[in-house]
């Protein structure tokens, strides 16, 4: 259900942990601030000690139930939002009637916050195998309705298989098939599923845009979605990725037809820088391909509502 647990007894942690957010959400820069805010010493010291249930409110106005001990839960229920830059990328570039793929949803902020733009005719697809994490979702999803959403329980790799995925605490986003993490990190073995015949099925031909966070499976899923003709964009998190690897995804992008962008979160703004040289890449924690109209001088920097402009249909 999406109701915060409560405790018989008014908590001084609770109130003032929900003044905090209150503060936050009518504060014009927390866009530039959510990721100190969230992970700050003095913030961690009001969080409840027995209820951590709370309800998030996205800014399109969703809600979620996340746990404020963990890092992402944390910073929805503070800020509403998580990873604005990329949450502003997507909805610029998605249209009406396109499919948004959310692979590596985990609440599901990217995706949910892009379910309004879709339209009637669009969808909205969260790919997350988090057990916890899914609960969550369903009943978000289930209890406000949300039609054009739907959750997939499951991890997307190169085959169908069981793996076991890595579990830190307090922190779901690190959650890695591929990474061994910590010898204190829980263990858990999941389905996971062939992103080549798993998801044309889901597509059905459609056009889409795609969001990829999987903590180091970006290998694994990216090429498959580089040569599909129907995708249209796709944002993805750049620190996990080999040297190596990052100059072959940028050689197989740009012969598909994709341009690359830097993500970045400046103060209250978005911006997109565009580079040509995959020695670029390190600079920037989350990239962009997006396919553009041919024979476009393109700036070194833009804005995504200026760049919806640039893509082609």
């Amino acid at each position: 259900m999406l109701q915060e647990i409560r405790s018989p007894k008014i908590s001084f942690n609770l109130l003032v942990l929900q003044l905090i957010r209150n503060c936050f959400q009518i504060l014009p820069t927390k866009r530039s601030l959510y990721k100190k805010l969230t992970n700050s010493r003095y913030i961690k010291l009001f969080l409840p000690h027995h209820y951590t249930q709370m309800v998030a409110r996205l800014d399109n106005g969703i809600f979620i139930t996340v746990d404020v001990k963990d890092y992402n839960g944390r910073m929805l229920y503070l800020c509403g939002m998580a990873y604005p830059e990329v949450v502003d990328t997507c909805r610029y570039l998605l249209r009406s009637g396109d499919c948004f793929l959310d692979i590596g949803a985990n609440y599901g902020a990217v995706g949910l916050s892009c379910s309004d733009i879709v339209g009637a005719d669009g969808g909205v697809y969260l790919f997350e195998p988090q057990p916890n994490l899914c609960q969550r979702l369903r009943a978000a999803i289930e209890e406000q309705n949300l039609s054009r959403v739907q959750l997939h329980e499951v991890g997307l790799m190169d085959r169908d298989d069981v793996l076991e995925m890595s579990l830190l605490d307090n922190h779901s986003g690190e959650a890695s098939f591929v990474f061994n993490q910590q010898e204190s990190a829980n263990k858990i073995r999941l389905e996971v599923k062939n992103i080549a015949t798993y998801l044309p099925p889901l597509l059905a031909g459609r056009s889409f845009g795609s969001k990829v966070d999987v903590e180091g499976a970006e290998p694994y899923l990216l090429p498959w979605l580089i040569q599909q003709q129907q995708m249209r964009f796709v944002v993805f998190e750049n620190t996990h990725l080999p040297i190596q690897e990052r100059k072959h995804l940028f050689e197989s992008m740009t012969g598909n037809g994709f341009t690359l962008f830097g993500v970045k979160n400046k103060g209250s703004q978005t911006y997109l820088d565009h580079f040509s040289d995959p020695e670029d890449y390190s600079r920037y924690h989350d990239l962009l391909a997006v396919r553009i109209k041919p024979s476009l001088s393109i700036p070194h920097r833009l804005r995504p509502d200026i760049l919806h402009t640039l893509q082609q249909t």
